[in-house]
């Protein structure tokens, strides 16, 4: 199947893939090939079939899971790619809410930001369920940085139009919601390090976790 999709042979694709479908064995390893199919499906614009096939994808996945079939690595690497992007659009909606004031206002955003960090932290535990090694890496990344981006964000910000007392007690109020959601940054970041040694995990986002320049 990764030759005929590798050749772009794809009716006899199809055909072979209905034939190990039917075997009803190995359903773990049909999920790489279907991933080819997949992009090659996208990159002809075929938006809807390649839906389609994302969603075979995952259902094989979770056949071959709940048989506890041995799953290849290739074929872990595109499920997770599927929950990173999921994991990325809460990110993102995290990362677009930013706090201003009125102080009401301030609250609200505040309390909007931590039900999406609680998504992505959700998220990122989806991911690394799978157990594919560029999705743990690339799941803790986007942990890291959304949680250090938040805290951020809490730490620095300063109430516009208020007086140095205002501001000074409302700093050190937000430091005490701010202080532990960086903690939990690097906690996040450590335990990445340590799986992507213990594991020998080799991928490129590993490079933000040991580079002094860390990479975006």
């Amino acid at each position: 199947l990764n030759e005929l999709a590798q050749q772009g042979r794809w009716t006899l694709f199809r055909k072979t893939l209905k034939g190990v479908r039917s075997s009803g064995k190995n359903l773990g390893s049909i999920i790489y090939p279907l991933s080819l199919l997949r992009e090659a499906l996208t990159s002809r614009g075929r938006r809807d079939e390649a839906v389609k096939v994302n969603s075979e994808m995952l259902g094989l996945f979770k056949q071959a899971r709940s048989r506890k079939e041995k799953i290849p690595l290739e074929a872990l690497d595109a499920i997770a790619n599927n929950y990173i992007e999921v994991l990325k659009r809460s990110a993102s909606k995290l990362a677009a809410t930013r706090l201003t004031f009125p102080e009401k206002q301030y609250n609200f955003l505040l309390k909007t930001k931590f039900k999406y960090l609680d998504e992505v932290t959700s998220r990122a535990l989806d991911v690394f369920k799978i157990g594919s090694g560029d999705g743990i890496v690339e799941g803790y990344k986007i942990l890291v940085k959304s949680y250090r981006a938040m805290g951020e964000e809490i730490r620095t910000f300063s109430p516009p139009g208020k007086g140095a007392d205002y501001v000074s007690s409302f700093k050190k109020s937000m430091k005490e919601i701010s202080d532990p959601i960086e903690k939990k940054a690097g906690e996040f970041f450590q335990e990445a390090r340590r799986q992507i040694r213990e594991s020998k995990i080799l991928s490129r986002s590993s490079v933000f976790f040991f580079s002094n320049k860390r990479l975006d």
